[in-house]
């Protein structure tokens, strides 16, 4: 529901910064907005996905708070340094796409290894002609 819900929501808001001329610049910002929403919720998703992969519970207890606090924080200093605050904001979405590219390689590899180690553990079947 929020793969689609976040990028529309994000459109809007880009739109509608952008003025009501209806113009292409206006087309421009909605496309940025959505396509910034989009990514910001694929790493959302994506980081969750491989946090929620830990037996334990502190990690996601961690990640929340941390998302939580780092939103609130970045939101408090766009009020009054808005252009820092968003330089530091599309940092922090193109650090978080490195990071996810990364995870999901990681967990590629440990998914390939556990294959291997588990067709190396299988019997070899046995090959049986007529009896003879």
């Amino acid at each position: 529901m929020h793969t689609v819900v976040r990028p529309l929501a994000g459109a809007w808001v880009g739109a509608l910064l952008a003025g009501h001329s209806g113009s292409l610049s206006d087309v421009a910002a909605g496309l940025v907005g959505g396509s910034t929403a989009l990514a910001s919720h694929t790493v959302k998703a994506g980081t969750r996905m491989a946090v929620n992969t830990s037996p334990e519970p502190f990690s996601n207890f961690v990640l929340s708070l941390a998302e939580d606090l780092g939103v609130a924080g970045l939101v408090s200093f766009a009020i009054f340094h808005p252009e820092a605050a968003a330089i530091i904001a599309a940092v922090l979405l193109v650090s978080g796409l490195v990071v996810l590219v990364f995870l999901v390689s990681r967990i590629r590899r440990f998914l390939r290894r556990r294959a291997r180690r588990r067709e190396e553990r299988r019997p070899a079947s046995r090959v049986s002609g007529p009896p003879g």
